[in-house]
């Protein structure tokens, strides 16, 4: 789901597949180990942080903008995004999956 085009083709081959799309539920998301103790350095912060954000948030953003099209074109769907309590709330060794669960 980090990809453009295989968002793409995952909704073009659910609509070929069932002739809509009624329903989405965004709920992909990584986390990094809390129990590495480089966590807290900036240059593992950036090593950790590439891969959460392209999930978490670009994943979920790729998906909504293949979704909406389509559910504005037949007219409605639901679209659900699981949320963690870590856009609430500080994780000391997680910071990079707290920035993607702020969105």
């Amino acid at each position: 789901m980090t990809r453009a085009g295989d968002v793409r083709a995952m909704i073009g081959d659910t609509i070929a597949a069932y002739g809509r799309l009624d329903c989405a539920f965004n709920n992909a998301g990584i986390a990094p180990s809390r129990s590495t103790p480089q966590a807290r350095r900036p240059r593992m912060v950036r090593r950790i942080l590439r891969p959460v954000i392209a999930v978490n948030l670009k994943g979920v953003w790729l998906c909504m903008k293949e979704e909406l099209p389509q559910m504005q074109k037949q007219g409605g769907g639901a679209i659900v995004k699981t949320a963690s309590i870590a856009g609430l709330i500080g994780l000391v060794t997680s910071s990079a999956y707290v920035v993607a669960s702020t969105a």
